[in-house]
C-alpha cells in the first residue's frame, strides 16, 4: 500500500471512529475515539484476513467473554474491515497494509505484536481466539471469578474439529449466522491450546507458526471449543486446502495438497470415527499428538 492510499485509509478509519496513533513498519494502529468500556478485566485478541464471512458472529460470540477486543487484520481484500469497526467491544484495530507470503514466520510476529498491545492494558486476563472458534462453557463468569486465584496463570481449552458430512454438506453458512452447533459431526481427536493467560509480560510469542505462547507456569484444562477451519463449506475446504499448500512449508504442504476434493467426511482427517457434540464425543475423544 502506498503513501497516499495509508493516508486515505487513516481518514476512512477516522470516519469509522478510530483514531490512527502509531505507525511500525507496514503495521497501522488504530485505537476507538471514544471508548466504549471501563472496566477491561477481559482482554480479546484475535488475528484475521479475509474472514468476512465469520468475523461478525465471532466477534459476537468472544463479546460475550470479554470487555474489550484488539484485532489484527493481516492486510484483507475483502470486507473485514468493514465488520470489525462496527463490533462496540473492539477498541484497538492493527492493520497490515502489505501482506508477505512468509506466512509461518508471520504468524508468531502478528500474535506478538497484539499480544504487546494486550500488555499495554490494564486489563486481569487475555483471550486469544480464531474467527473460525466457538466456545462452550462459562468462561467470563470463571474469569472473573478467579481474577486474584494465584493457583494457574492460563488455561487451555479444549477443541474439537467440526467436519462437513452427506448429513449436512447442503447446508449453507451465511453472514453473521451462528457458527455455534453449525455441523453435527466432530472428530474424536482434540487439541488442548492455551487460549486464556493472565496479562502478564513473561508470556511471548516466539518461533514460527507459534498460535500459544510461551511463558505458562502452570496451566489448567477447562471449556470446549468447537472449530470449523474444515468445516464452512466444501469451497473454503478447497481455498485452505491450496492456501496451506502454496505457503506453508512441509509437512502442512504436504498434508493439505493431499486433502483436496476430500471436503466431505466419513471419517475423520485421521481415520476415526466421528460423532454429534455431546457426552459420547467427549468420553471416546482423545489427544491429537500428531
Amino acid at each position: 500500500m502506498n503513501k497516499i492510499k495509508k493516508i486515505m485509509l487513516i481518514i476512512k478509519m477516522f470516519g469509522r471512529g478510530f483514531i490512527f496513533y502509531k505507525k511500525n513498519g507496514s503495521f497501522l494502529f488504530f485505537k476507538r475515539i471514544f471508548c466504549t468500556t471501563k472496566n477491561r478485566n477481559i482482554i480479546g485478541i484475535t488475528r484475521v484476513r479475509n474472514e468476512e464471512l465469520l468475523i461478525e458472529d465471532a466477534l459476537r460470540d468472544a463479546g460475550k467473554v470479554v470487555d474489550s477486543l484488539i484485532v489484527f487484520d493481516d492486510c484483507s481484500i475483502d470486507k473485514t474491515i468493514n465488520k470489525i469497526v462496527k463490533s462496540k467491544k473492539v477498541n484497538k484495530i492493527i492493520i497490515n497494509t502489505y501482506w508477505d507470503i512468509n506466512c509461518p514466520e508471520n504468524e508468531t510476529i502478528h500474535r506478538e505484536i497484539l499480544l504487546k498491545e494486550a500488555h499495554s492494558e490494564k486489563g486481569a486476563w487475555i483471550f486469544n481466539f480464531d474467527a473460525d472458534e466457538r466456545f462452550e462453557g462459562e468462561i467470563r463468569e470463571f474469569l472473573l471469578e478467579n481474577l486474584n486465584n494465584d493457583s494457574f496463570d492460563s488455561i487451555k481449552i479444549r477443541l474439537y474439529d467440526a467436519y462437513i458430512t452427506k448429513y449436512d454438506e447442503e447446508k449453507e453458512y451465511k453472514k453473521a449466522d451462528k457458527l455455534l452447533n453449525f455441523r453435527k459431526y466432530f472428530g474424536p481427536e482434540y487439541r488442548d491450546i492455551l487460549m486464556i493467560w493472565r496479562n502478564k509480560k513473561y508470556f511471548k510469542h516466539e518461533g514460527l507458526i507459534q498460535r500459544e505462547p510461551s511463558g505458562a507456569k502452570n496451566s489448567i484444562t477447562k471449556f470446549r471449543c468447537q472449530h470449523y477451519g474444515k468445516a464452512i463449506s466444501v469451497e473454503q475446504w478447497e481455498e485452505t486446502c491450496k492456501f496451506y499448500e502454496t505457503y506453508f512449508p512441509e509437512p502442512y504442504k504436504s498434508k493439505w495438497s493431499n486433502r483436496k476434493g476430500k471436503a466431505i467426511h466419513t471419517l475423520s482427517d485421521f481415520g476415526n470415527t466421528l460423532y454429534p457434540w455431546g457426552e459420547e464425543l467427549f468420553t471416546k475423544s482423545f489427544i491429537l499428538d500428531n
